[in-house]
């Protein structure tokens, strides 16, 4: 049997250049026959789950969108790029987006790492860049007017959840475990555990780097084990933070375990398996949410990704090209082609004063760093997948 998720990704990567486009109307406000908005992310790679799973909430939006009249009366054309969570692909895709594509504006990239050197190119460019996924504080303030982000940094959320572990597991130690090779990874665990172990009253006895792609953890499992904290905090991708967590399990270690947004995805659940029952994070949506239009989505979402869980990046990535499409009608986008640089402004400023927005993750505003500010939800791994903490 073809596992669904290989089936899902296979369909997803082969094309470079993925164009969907779906009949308009006869008539519309703007101009053109087609309103181009690019998406760079990772359909190959180490992260290439991560884009793969973003896939069917673009298909969903696409659909919506055209199926109801387009942008403006005109439908929307999405031209997503690979980065295969590449740097320098990255940089070289937003400079085609925004050179040769001609792009009104683009969503990407999905990584920390990628934003922080994609960011500035788009800045010097001047095209609107909104990353639906970036989470590292500080990316967006460093690269105003033209970048912004829509899902929650790393630093919200992370004290409101983290308050919840140690409301269900009291603690005075704490050691942390952090991929040193990520950006985001390394930031979480240097720059926010750290401090927050401190805040809360816990002594961090030992910090231990491990890297990007690796996947053998037995030495350092021993050495936390052998330092015998009270909680472990883990900061890196799902592929590496599930076999820590199983690695502490299979070495007898049963100290609760709280991980970093790196290991939001379903995946993580499907791959430390009974291990991960009980680890805990803070998302910023909750596929139980019992709103009608957001278990329209997840229906819709988990119909097309044969049964994988929701996640938080793809609700996100929905709600940024709705966004896109209101600011496009509201902020006096023309699309003529002459007007391209003046419609760009207007996107610009019209991301830069996008006020109670209502999505699938709850009401969203930008803040003036250019960094999303919505509600999050504290999460905990029960029976085998992500749910919402409820002490």
């Amino acid at each position: 049997m073809r596992h669904p998720l290989r089936t899902m990704a296979l369909g997803f990567v082969l094309p470079l250049i993925l164009v969907l486009l779906v009949s308009p109307p006869a008539q519309g406000k703007l101009a053109g026959k087609e309103v181009t908005i690019g998406l760079l992310t990772s359909l190959t790679g180490f992260a290439a789950r991560y884009g793969q799973q973003d896939q069917p909430a673009l298909q969903i939006a696409l659909e919506d969108i055209n199926g109801s009249g387009g942008v403006g009366g005109v439908p929307l054309k999405m031209i997503v790029y690979d980065t295969g969570g590449k740097n320098e692909q990255s940089i070289s895709m937003v400079r085609r987006l925004a050179e040769s594509d001609k792009v009104l504006a683009m969503i990407g990239p999905w990584l920390s790492g990628e934003a922080n050197v994609a960011f500035p190119v788009a800045n010097r460019l001047t095209v609107p860049i909104i990353s639906s996924s970036s989470a590292a504080p500080g990316i967006s303030a460093k690269n105003r007017p033209w970048a912004f982000r829509t899902t929650m940094t790393a630093e919200r959320g992370l004290e409101l959840a983290f308050t919840k572990f140690l409301l269900k597991y009291p603690a005075k130690t704490a050691s942390i475990m952090y991929d040193n090779a990520d950006f985001v990874m390394k930031l979480e665990g240097t720059g926010l555990f750290p401090p927050l172990l401190a805040k809360k009253g816990l002594k961090l006895i030992s910090s231990i780097t491990f890297q990007t792609g690796e996947m053998e953890f037995g030495a350092q499992v021993t050495k936390i084990k052998n330092d015998n904290p009270d909680v472990v905090m883990i900061s890196g991708f799902y592929q590496q933070t599930s076999n820590l967590v199983r690695t502490m399990r299979a070495q007898g270690m049963k100290q609760p375990v709280y991980v970093g947004i790196g290991s939001s995805n379903p995946a993580f659940t499907q791959m430390a398996g009974a291990a991960g029952e009980g680890v805990m994070n803070t998302q910023d949506f909750w596929r139980g949410d019992p709103r009608p239009e957001v278990q329209s989505f997840v229906k819709r979402y988990e119909e097309r990704s044969s049964g994988v869980p929701t996640p938080f990046p793809a609700a996100s990535l929905y709600d940024t090209i709705m966004m896109l499409k209101q600011v496009i009608e509201t902020a006096g986008v023309t699309n003529r082609p002459e007007d391209l640089q003046k419609d760009r402004e207007r996107i610009r400023d019209g991301f830069a004063n996008l006020k109670g927005f209502k999505g699938l993750a709850g009401e969203f505003s930008m803040d003036p760093n250019g960094d999303g500010i919505k509600q999050t939800y504290p999460m905990v791994v029960r029976n085998g997948t992500w749910a919402l903490v409820d002490w």
